[in-house]
């Protein structure tokens, strides 16, 4: 369940341990992102790549904000803070508060359409290409199916949303609330190659890419824990467990 270029990046490089694997573009996309976020799926090219660097603006201006408001809420509704809907929020966002600090990571590759299909295609189609043709001889037709249309097929996606996100980051080098919470050195680093890692075996050289070469518009800030809250978080908690 991939939710940057990295980790996808990571995901195809362990093919061969991806049995069981949840789309998380498939989980977005079974309700339309709020206007604010949304990227319709037939825009490409730059008009694609400002539509997503627009959406990303708005959620680095409401993080920028976060430090602030976090105090006032008795209970964090992420939800209602950055505008997305429930279902959405698990794809897209990772809220941890310890006594000292909060961490709030938006996973922004998501908003391109460009990367939704890419992650979505290894998951749905390459993964079974895969197991079924990366151990045949030469002239098996599922190996060949593997390399000549599903390796190929998933190499040409995975260009085009590198090249979306890529060309989103350099608009956005210029807006500092963006550049202040862009979370890509992390991202890259959690999901490099862990010493004595096996190579998918079969794996088409086309789709060996490392993940620290990939770009990625992940958000992650962190701020101090407030010392105090409002009263009546408890409250909601309970709210929250009975509608359940």
């Amino acid at each position: 369940m991939p939710r940057s270029l990295p980790a996808l990046a990571a995901g195809i490089l362990q093919s061969q341990q991806a049995w069981i694997v949840r789309s998380e573009a498939a989980r977005l996309d079974l309700a339309p992102l709020p206007p604010v976020y949304r990227v319709e799926e037939a825009t490409a090219g730059p008009a694609q790549t400002e539509q997503v660097a627009r959406a990303v603006a708005e959620l680095a201006q409401k993080l920028a904000r976060l430090k602030h408001a976090y105090p006032a809420w008795p209970l964090f509704d992420s939800s209602a803070y950055f505008d997305l809907y429930p279902c959405h929020l698990a794809s897209m966002s990772r809220v941890e508060e310890t006594r000292q600090i909060v961490r709030v990571r938006l996973y922004a590759d998501l908003l391109a359409p460009a990367f939704r299909a890419a992650e979505r295609y290894w998951v749905e189609t390459f993964l079974p290409a895969y197991h079924a043709g990366a151990s045949g001889d030469a002239h098996d037709a599922f190996r060949s199916h593997l390399h000549d249309e599903a390796a190929a097929t998933l190499a040409r996606l995975w260009d085009e949303a590198t090249g979306v996100i890529q060309d989103a980051l350099d608009l956005l080098a210029g807006n500092l609330e963006v550049v202040s919470a862009l979370g890509g050195l992390e991202e890259r680093i959690q999901h490099r190659p862990r010493p004595g890692m096996t190579l998918a075996p079969g794996l088409p050289a086309l789709l060996q890419r490392l993940p620290r070469a990939m770009p990625t518009l992940t958000l992650d800030v962190i701020f101090p824990a407030p010392e105090e809250r409002p009263a009546g978080g408890q409250v909601w908690m309970d709210f929250a467990a009975a509608s359940r």
